[in-house]
C-alpha cells in the first residue's frame, strides 16, 4: 500500500510539471486529477457538465468528435478545438489517450496553440484579401480596356513612373514613342510639358503632337 501510494505521489510530480495542460478522468468520467495548466481546462468543462459524457454535447463539434472517437473506440484520438477560457477564446492542441488503469480511465493531454492558430488565420484572411483584390484589378482592368480598346482614339495609360500600362490598338503608336526604343517624354517636348502640366495642376491637358510613326511623319491632337 506505501509502495503504491509513494508511486502515486511521484506520479502526480511528474505530471504537475509538465507544461501541457494533463488531465485525468476516472471511470466515471470525473476529472479526478489535473495539474495546473489544465485548470481553465476543467473548469470551462464542467459549464457544461460534471462529467466528461455529460459535457461533450455542449462542447465544440471538434472535441465532440475526438473525445467520443476515444470514448467509443477505445483508441487514442486527437484534435484542434476552441474553448472559451476566463472570457477568451482559447485553441488548444489535444489528444485523449484511453487507459488500462483501476483508477483511470483516460488522460486528456492538451497544448495551448491559441497563438498559432492566431496567425496562421490572419495569413489566411491576408491571403484571401489579396486574391479578392487581385482579381477585382483584374476585373476592372478588364473592363476599361474593354472599354477603351472599343475606341477609335489613340488612348495610352502611363503610371506614376511614367511607363506604358495600357494601349488601345490606335494609341499602340504613342506607346511605342514613350516605350524604350522611342524617344521618350524627354524627346516629346509638346507631349511632356502638357503631361507636365496636367500633372501638376491635376485638370486635363490637350495640344498637338508630332511623331514619326513607321518612316511616316503624324499628327495627334
Amino acid at each position: 500500500v506505501q509502495r503504491t501510494a509513494d508511486e502515486r505521489a511521484l506520479y502526480d510530480v511528474a505530471l504537475r510539471s509538465l507544461s501541457e495542460a494533463v488531465i485525468m478522468l476516472d471511470h466515471e468520467f470525473v476529472a479526478r486529477f489535473f495539474n495546473e495548466a489544465a485548470r481553465g481546462l476543467v473548469e470551462a468543462g464542467r459549464r457544461f457538465g460534471p462529467t466528461l459524457l455529460e459535457a461533450i454535447p455542449g462542447l465544440p463539434e471538434e472535441a465532440r468528435t475526438v473525445l467520443l472517437a476515444a470514448v467509443l473506440k477505445g483508441t487514442p484520438a486527437r484534435g484542434i478545438t476552441s474553448l472559451e477560457i476566463d472570457r477568451e477564446l482559447r485553441w488548444f492542441d489535444f489528444e485523449a489517450i484511453p487507459l488500462k488503469h483501476p483508477v483511470y480511465r483516460m488522460m486528456v493531454v492538451a497544448s495551448d496553440v491559441s497563438e498559432r492558430v492566431t496567425r496562421e488565420r490572419q495569413q489566411e484572411r491576408h491571403q484571401e484579401e489579396l486574391a479578392a483584390a487581385a482579381e477585382s484589378i483584374a476585373r476592372e482592368r478588364g473592363l476599361y480596356q474593354g472599354i477603351l480598346g472599343a475606341l477609335h482614339d489613340s488612348v495610352v495609360l502611363l503610371d506614376d513612373d511614367l511607363s506604358v500600362v495600357y494601349a488601345n490598338p490606335p494609341g499602340r503608336r504613342i506607346a511605342d514613342a514613350l516605350g524604350p526604343d522611342g524617344p521618350g517624354l524627354a524627346g516629346l517636348p509638346q507631349l511632356r510639358d502638357a503631361f507636365n502640366e496636367a500633372a501638376t495642376t491635376g485638370t486635363p491637358n490637350n495640344g498637338r503632337l508630332k511623331l514619326y510613326v513607321h518612316g511616316e511623319t503624324r499628327w495627334f491632337d
